[in-house]
């Protein structure tokens, strides 16, 4: 199906109503061009010379780096080798705590210029004698893990590298989290102990268009494909949580409890968002879970906060719990983080939307991982059913099923995600490099184009920007070594 309507997941913490109401694709027309408008044209051409190498490097079937490389070793003679990133500010504490991972992964220490690098990942990449397009790992290492914190290290510093790269970003707030994912990482790749089970978690009402669509063209279809999956070559279980069986205290077990433990956790539902007057729940539950405990409320009923029983947070994860080895990916708004300035400006009355007084890490992956989880992959900014129901398709789960599939193989998660950033590059290619051929060159010259077509590809391609890694990108199941469920 296709729909009419825009559809954009969160919600209001405070009030119980969509962070933003469905629109038509007329009504964000304008905006688009305003959006475009105000990013400067040096960060454009920069983005852009990245996109049209990615794609022609995409059409020879290569992901990432040259021919050659070997992408699952890094003790390997040709490997594609791993670096860690460091802001200035990276306390001696926190390097100290993390040399046991960089040791193990014979891994490079790289250092972030905040005046240099700012936004643009070409310059960084050039400071290492690596130019735009496949990565040669004799220059830069393709595993790249930044550990800071997305104010001192951007979130589109991070996406634009990751257009070539396999990255993920690591921080906590203190040294001993950084400790404990990294003692506790190291000791799970020596001995796995979860089983080949993955747990699919979708609240969904028929009242509410955003959820009914997430499980029912989302979640439900990628079970259905990765059962009969010829790529997933180690048998997993899956499970389907839905409806109202998809409550807070279900999805806390799912994660944390001690048997039948899975090794793969995929939730699609809403993600919480907070005003900026409000910094302290924005920094424990922006991007919290909602779950089937909430129903959206009639349109013109009273705004009522959502209970804490209604949503899973940062909060509800303690240090009696344990998440060792276990990969979630989160569908939702903010689910990973939240910008400063709403990269959807478009959408608002205004340009740009303050979101938050600095970039925020979403609590809850910061304590998954704390508590030893290997990597969570979510969102930045908004969520939309772009990323799966596509105009002149309908349903259209393609990223996620060969994402899914890489990481249910074995593939080492920033390898895998590889297919989301493809997405990402190919809806570049359509909307906004410049020249006279993408939509948005002619729409700006004023020339007839199809609204949707043009609404939809920009929104999907901001959307398919924003996922992101937190944890070592190099982390993998190793499904072979896993129990049977």
């Amino acid at each position: 199906m296709a729909s009419t309507l825009l559809h954009f997941n969160g919600i209001n913490g405070l009030t119980g109503k969509p962070l933003l109401p469905a629109k038509t694709p007329a009504q964000l027309l304008d905006w688009i061009k305003r959006a475009d408008d105000h990013e400067a044209e040096a960060v454009k051409d920069a983005n852009l010379t990245t996109y049209q190498a990615r794609i022609q490097n995409a059409a020879v079937g290569v992901r990432g780096v040259v021919k050659g490389i070997n992408v699952y070793d890094l003790a390997a003679a040709n490997s594609a080798r791993w670096g860690v990133i460091y802001h200035p500010a990276t306390p001696s504490t926190v390097r100290a705590k993390l040399q046991p991972l960089i040791d193990a992964r014979q891994g490079q220490v790289l250092e972030y210029d905040p005046i240099k690098h700012g936004d643009d990942a070409l310059v960084f990449r050039a400071d290492y004698q690596q130019g735009p397009g496949l990565v040669n790992p004799d220059n830069l290492p393709y595993y790249l893990l930044i550990v800071a914190s997305p104010a001192q290290i951007s979130y589109k510093f991070q996406c634009s590298l990751d257009a070539q790269h396999a990255v993920g970003r690591l921080y906590f707030e203190t040294p001993d989290e950084y400790e404990s994912y990294v003692t506790r990482l190291l000791a799970y790749e020596q001995a796995p102990s979860r089983q080949r089970r993955a747990v699919f978690f979708a609240p969904q009402n028929d009242v509410d268009r955003a959820t009914f669509l997430s499980a029912n063209y989302l979640a439900e279809p990628l079970v259905k494909a990765l059962k009969t999956s010829v790529v997933v070559n180690q048998p997993f279980q899956y499970d389907f949580i839905t409806g109202q069986a998809a409550k807070r205290d279900v999805l806390l077990d799912v994660l944390t409890r001690a048997h039948d433990r899975p090794a793969l956790v995929f939730t699609a539902t809403h993600g919480l968002g907070f005003p900026t007057d409000q910094p302290a729940l924005q920094r424990t539950r922006q991007g919290a879970l909602l779950c089937s405990e909430w129903a959206e409320p009639a349109e013109n009923s009273a705004a009522a906060a959502i209970p804490e029983s209604a949503f899973l947070g940062g909060e509800h994860i303690t240090s009696a719990h344990a998440c060792d080895g276990l990969i979630v990916f989160a569908f939702g708004c903010y689910t990973a983080g939240t910008p400063r300035l709403d990269d959807f400006s478009h959408l608002a009355d205004e340009t740009p939307l303050e979101l938050a007084a600095q970039p925020l890490q979403s609590y809850l992956p910061q304590r998954l991982l704390a508590q030893g989880a290997l990597a969570f992959i979510g969102h930045v900014d908004r969520a939309w059913d772009y990323s799966f129901i596509f105009k002149g398709i309908g349903q259209s789960i393609g990223t996620f099923k060969s994402g899914l599939e890489g990481i249910l193989s074995g593939e080492p998660i920033g390898y895998a995600f590889e297919a989301f950033n493809q997405r990402w590059l190919d809806l570049a290619q359509a909307v906004t490099q410049h020249n006279e051929q993408s939509l948005l060159a002619k729409y700006l010259k004023g020339y007839a184009v199809d609204v949707e077509q043009l609404v939809y590809y920009w929104t999907a391609h901001n959307d398919a920007r924003a996922y992101v890694i937190f944890g070592d990108p190099f982390v993998r199941l190793q499904p072979d070594r896993l129990s049977a469920a």
